[in-house]
This record gives C-alpha cells, structure tokens and sequence, in this order.
C-alpha cells in the first residue's frame, strides 16, 4: 500500500490546539488546485526568510524558515560554547570535517573566522537545502564543500532512517533504526543510500586529508569512527558528542586512544588532541 506522508506526518510540537486542528484537515483542503497554489506560494516566500547571528565580530545570514531553523540561529552562540571555543583554536586555514553538518552553523563559523576549509557531511534532504544556502548567502561556496553522503564502517548502500520531516531537523540514522539513547527512532521517513568510511573518502574519492574532525550524528558515532583508523592516526584533533548508550563512551575512547589521542575535555562535547611529538 502507498503511504500517505501529509497524512501520516504529525503535527510539529510547536503547534497550538488551533494549529493542530488545521493540521489535521490539511489533506482535505489540499484536494483543491486553488489551496495547493496559496500553499506553494507561501512555501517559496517561507522558505527564503533568514536572520541575522552575530558570534565575537562575526555576523553570519541564516536561513529562518521555520521554528526549528530559527531556534538553532537563536541558540547558535551559547548551545555549545566548548566547540565554538574548539573551533577557535584550529589553525588558520586547516582543514575541518564536520559529520553531521545539519544546518552548517559550525562550518560556517570555522570557515569565517579561522578560514578553515571544511567538508560539510550532511545526508538529510530535509537539512541540505539549508545547508547549501547558509553558505552561498554568507559567500563561503569557495570554502565549504557538501558530501551528501551518510558515513559508515563500511562503504555499502543502506537504509538512511530520518525521524522528521521538518526542516532543520536531527536524530537520524543509517545502517540502525537507533538513537543516541539506544532508543529505536520514530520513523518519519527512510530510504537507500550510498554510505562510505571516512577512510574510504580518502582513498576512493581523494578527499584532503582533515587537520580536524567534528563529529554530532546522534548515536553512530562509534560505528563512523571505526571506518576511519588509518584517517584518524593523521588527525590533531576530534571534537565528538558521545552518544550516552550503555558501552558508547568506551567504543570512542578504544578508538580514538587506539589513533594516538588524549581527552582533554569532556563537558559537553569531547575534545580529543594528538600531544606534539
């Protein structure tokens, strides 16, 4: 049977009683060529609202389309001042992976104010877009690159997981149906993918070789890092959020001890470094 995903999508939680409501009977307004073309309409005006952020003297223009989008602009300076503080370390003009990119509010900080070249890893449709104008509005196509490409511990196709359809969202998967918890996802949507190894981005699609590496995927991360123990052994630094299921935190230090790296810092997000030789 097809499914149906205007009917089978729940409502956002932002919504009221009243916007609920409305929610509900969107199916059968939407049956009328008028009501589709007032929709299409105010999507196109919806979908190019931004706002201005401002971090130390940097001011970044973001996409503002929906409450989500626009809660992540009011949130990006003090959400996670450790990887801001992070980022600012980095050298000038190194290069930085980001795996699991969403929106690219760190991509774009690293790459304004330490001209870092980054690699933005994002597979979500529902981010990519976003993703793609957040860097052409803040002129930083010629900094930033876009793998639309899940990463894995395997280069194989599997199934992407995504537990919304809301712009800007996260809590996704591939290759599992679980979250950071341990939890298995709500699916809102899912389909086939290429995955590939962060080692395999190296040697298959000759990508540089990353000074850095900042990893937020929402629960693969241990399975991410063990595709890439030849590229980590190269790497200065990794900032990673540890998802918090029973064993995760001891697959990512086996790992990352296991590349030559020492934690420095572990509230919030983990900060690992290479010691100088």
């Amino acid at each position: 049977m097809a499914k149906q995903l205007t009917r089978d999508l729940n409502p956002p939680a932002w919504m009221g009683s009243k916007g609920r409501l409305v929610w509900k009977i969107l199916p059968m307004l939407m049956k009328s060529k008028l009501m589709r073309l007032i929709a299409q309409t105010i999507t196109r005006f919806t979908i190019e609202s931004t706002s201005e952020s401002k971090i130390g003297n940097h001011i970044f223009i973001l996409s503002s389309a929906n409450p989500r989008l626009d809660m992540r602009i009011k949130t990006y300076a003090t959400k996670e001042p450790e990887t801001l503080k992070w980022i600012d370390g980095l050298e000038q003009g190194s290069v930085l992976w980001d795996i699991g990119a969403n929106i690219g509010l760190y991509s774009l900080y690293a790459a304004k104010s330490r001209q870092c070249k980054v690699v933005a890893f994002e597979p979500s449709v529902f981010c990519l877009e976003f993703l793609a104008r957040n860097i052409w509005m803040n002129d930083l196509q010629n900094l930033i690159s876009i793998v639309p490409n899940p990463l894995s511990n395997e280069t194989k196709i599997n199934l992407l997981t995504l537990s919304s359809r809301e712009w800007g969202e996260s809590s996704n998967s591939f290759g599992t149906k679980l979250n950071q918890d341990g939890v298995e996802i709500h699916q809102s949507l899912d389909y086939q993918v290429l995955g590939m190894t962060l080692d395999h981005m190296i040697t298959k699609l000759g990508l540089q070789k990353p000074n850095h590496i900042k990893i937020d995927v929402d629960g693969i991360e241990p399975i991410i890092l063990s595709g890439g123990t030849n590229l980590l052994k190269d790497v200065d630094s990794v900032s990673i959020e540890v998802p918090t299921y029973s064993g995760a935190n001891v697959e990512v230090s086996d790992i990352l001890i296991g590349a030559g790296l020492t934690l420095e810092h572990q509230l919030g997000n983990q900060i690992w470094r290479r010691n100088p030789a």
